[in-house]
């Protein structure tokens, strides 16, 4: 999966007026089993049964000599939740989880992300015996203003917007907004979702 034309039409205006800085992107596979609670509702209760659960993560950070912020999307057909991360810094951190039974249950895992302290709802995937086979990683170069494939699985992507620090204030809550000379000169649809909220949807299309 790419990241959707929809997208990345609606994020083409505020390229056109952030600076284009170039980020890169590192980051490693991990991966663990752990005993966990068959049911939620029974955590802490001292009772089983209890279930093996795998976790594989995938961790990274997007590094430039300037600071930087954004948003992080979960896209999927139809529709994208996307929500705004911490105020700039040059190093953010992002990840993707996969969790899993062993053997897989019905070949379904969980996939969540997250971004410089934005996380995202996790979603259902297929998976297959490797976890980390079920997750497609993006390139390692990324572009500021520009939306940026981090990681796919099936019908379900992973996207960060990258902002330069210099473009946006932060306000109250630590929730940051662009700056007044650059929102003005964008289009309504795209000024209000980079001013006036901390998380939202949208409507997406391949």
């Amino acid at each position: 999966m790419v990241v959707p034309t929809s997208v990345t039409q609606l994020f083409a205006p505020l390229a056109a007026v952030v600076p284009a800085a170039s980020v890169e992107l590192r980051g490693t596979w991990s991966r663990s089993v752990r005993r966990t609670y068959e049911k939620a509702n029974e955590t802490g209760v001292g009772v089983g049964p209890l279930v093996e659960v795998v976790d594989a993560r995938w961790e990274g950070r997007f590094e430039s000599a300037l600071p930087m912020t954004g948003l992080a999307m979960r896209c999927e057909p139809g529709g994208a939740l996307w929500v705004k991360a911490a105020p700039a810094t040059v190093s953010l951190k992002v990840g993707v989880s996969l969790h899993a039974r062993p053997g897989y249950v019905r070949g379904r895992a969980s996939f969540t992300a997250g971004f410089h302290g934005a996380g995202l709802p996790s979603a259902t995937i297929a998976c297959t015996d490797d976890l980390t086979t079920s997750c497609t990683l993006g390139e390692t170069h990324a572009v500021t203003g520009r939306p940026h494939l981090v990681a796919a699985s099936n019908s379900v992507a992973f996207v960060v917007v990258l902002i330069p620090g210099s473009a946006v204030k932060v306000g109250r809550s630590r929730l940051w907004h662009l700056r007044e000379e650059i929102r003005a000169l964008l289009p309504a649809d795209l000024r209000e979702l980079l001013t006036r909220r901390r998380t939202g949807t949208l409507r997406v299309q391949a």
